[in-house]
């Protein structure tokens, strides 16, 4: 008889736990299809609310993905951030040739910009996905910027040692960052007519337009430098992401929300082996 009244037990507690189950996908579809029901009319009265709105959802999944006492919600939370993903009004992708050229039009080193460009969005993106940020593309025109001020800081510093640049270029014109000589060391108004001057402007989201961000460091590059570079820049990833714990400028820019749109540039100095990478941040070009 207990035997027969333990089987029973556990035949009640499988059923019970199989209604739950079932009752929780329900409840789980009926809010995603809520959700996107609400995406829908949010779009239909204000596009800019919607926008503002869809930040403000991407911030609380993000806090409840990072928190454990919400470990039971992350499946639905991970649903609700696939939804979002699939309802951003982003710009089309830049796809990159993927034929190799030289770095600055006149360099010996040859790369190809596309296959180190994919690496690096990788694994932005996916940092940016981990903290509730939508994925950033590559832009064109971002590319461009990005691209000319790269050659331009190793036309400035040509021949010049890293570890030595480094301790004064704060203080200089050797500032990575200064568009002309007694520039403060961040003069974002010189830079942001410096982007105007090259028909880049940036749509002001929340009082965030556009951001700048500059590696450097050395490589030893054969003639096609693609794979060396990529391993290279693996030094600028993680001195940007060492700035994560005290939320740090580099990091702050590679995971703001507001930023879509990424130009990166590249430069290579063949007698001091340095390389110099430029990243170009923007919301929306207008």
């Amino acid at each position: 008889m207990l035997l027969l009244l333990m089987i029973r037990m556990v035949l009640l507690l499988f059923t019970f736990l199989l209604l739950c189950g079932w009752t929780f996908a329900f409840a789980t579809s009926d809010m995603q299809h809520r959700l996107s029901v609400l995406l829908d009319q949010w779009k239909a009265d204000n596009e800019e609310m919607y926008e503002k709105r869809k930040r403000y959802l991407r911030l609380i999944i993000g806090r409840r993905l990072a928190d454990p006492q919400f470990a039971r919600q992350h499946a639905v939370m991970l649903q609700f951030r696939d939804i979002l993903d699939e309802r951003d009004d982003r710009q089309s992708s830049f796809s990159l040739s993927g034929n190799i050229q030289p770095l600055c039009q006149m360099d010996d080193v040859r790369l190809d910009l596309s296959v180190i460009a994919a690496a690096w969005l990788d694994q932005l993106n996916h940092e940016r996905r981990r903290v509730g940020s939508p994925a950033i593309v590559l832009h064109p025109q971002l590319m461009q910027t990005a691209g000319e001020w790269a050659c331009t800081l190793r036309d400035r510093f040509a021949g010049r040692v890293l570890r030595t640049l480094w301790k004064r270029w704060r203080y200089s014109f050797g500032s990575v960052h200064m568009r002309n000589q007694g520039d403060r060391y961040y003069d974002f108004p010189t830079i942001e007519m410096w982007m105007r001057e090259r028909w880049v402007v940036a749509r002001n989201v929340e009082r965030i337009t556009f951001a700048e961000s500059v590696g450097a460091w050395v490589v030893r590059c054969p003639e096609d430098c693609t794979q060396a570079m990529i391993d290279a820049l693996d030094q600028t990833w993680t001195m940007y992401m060492n700035e994560k714990p005290r939320r740090g400028v580099h990091y702050v820019q590679m995971t703001r929300a507001q930023f879509r749109v990424l130009g990166i540039g590249l430069a290579y100095d063949s007698t001091t082996q340095a390389y110099w990478v430029v990243f170009h941040y923007a919301t929306e070009l207008e």
